[in-house]
């Protein structure tokens, strides 16, 4: 999880939201159970506009997700909240299993948990990794929220930010072997930016590798 910076509301909200939360809450007056329309909340203006603020990752685990596999997750769910049902600062991009294998909010509430879009949010200080596994950074009580309401540790994900870490570690070992021939030099700055290149926020699962590239002080 990185800190995101949510942009204006998209202009299919400012239009339409106040006219599609009022019809949606007279549908609701018949049927408790009813859903927005995906068609609505997922229009494609809001998508454009997740997918600027996320950079097409998920905004809790940071899996890197192809345009077909994004979702648009309610942060605050719509059977508690169905008012923020089209509330701009309520809609997350996010990967198919954060969005419908999270906890409930009566169960994991979003205000216990890091919310990566909150001004001047820290994610790094209350969640960091031992290899692939996520942890909650000196037993913070918002870090194991977090990984308990969007399930950061199971065990795909720990797959796939083992293949990142490998990855990496490639790279490195070729760098480090470059530097034997060359006679056990310093990394180059070119070097430096490859290394680097992991852990920009357009990356996959890139606090985890920031964390790493800071224990190896690069």
């Amino acid at each position: 999880m990185v800190p995101l910076e949510r942009g204006e509301a998209p202009a299919i909200l400012v239009r339409k939201a106040a006219d599609w939360t009022a019809r949606y809450l007279e549908r609701r007056k018949l049927d408790a159970s009813a859903r927005p329309l995906p068609s609505q909340y997922r229009h494609e203006g809001v998508l454009v506009e997740l997918r600027r603020m996320n950079g097409n990752k998920c905004s809790y685990c940071e899996r890197l997700l192809a345009e077909p596999e994004q979702e648009v997750d309610h942060h605050v769910e719509v059977a508690e909240c169905p008012e923020r049902a089209f509330d701009w600062s309520n809609l997350y991009l996010s990967c198919a299993p954060c969005n419908s294998q999270k906890a409930p909010n009566r169960q994991v509430p979003v205000a216990a948990c890091v919310d990566p879009c909150a001004p001047g949010v820290q994610p790094d200080a209350h969640l960091t990794f031992d290899d692939e596994r996520i942890e909650a950074r000196n037993a913070s009580t918002h870090g194991r929220s977090t990984i308990q309401k969007y399930r950061l540790d199971w065990q795909d994900l720990d797959l796939a930010r083992s293949k990142i870490l490998n990855t990496f570690a490639f790279a490195l070992d070729a760098i480090r072997q470059r530097q034997l021939v060359d006679g056990g030099r310093d990394l180059s700055d070119e070097e430096r930016e490859i290394l680097r290149a992991f852990a920009t926020p357009a990356r996959p699962f890139s606090l985890m590798m920031k964390l790493r590239l800071t224990r190896l002080s690069l």
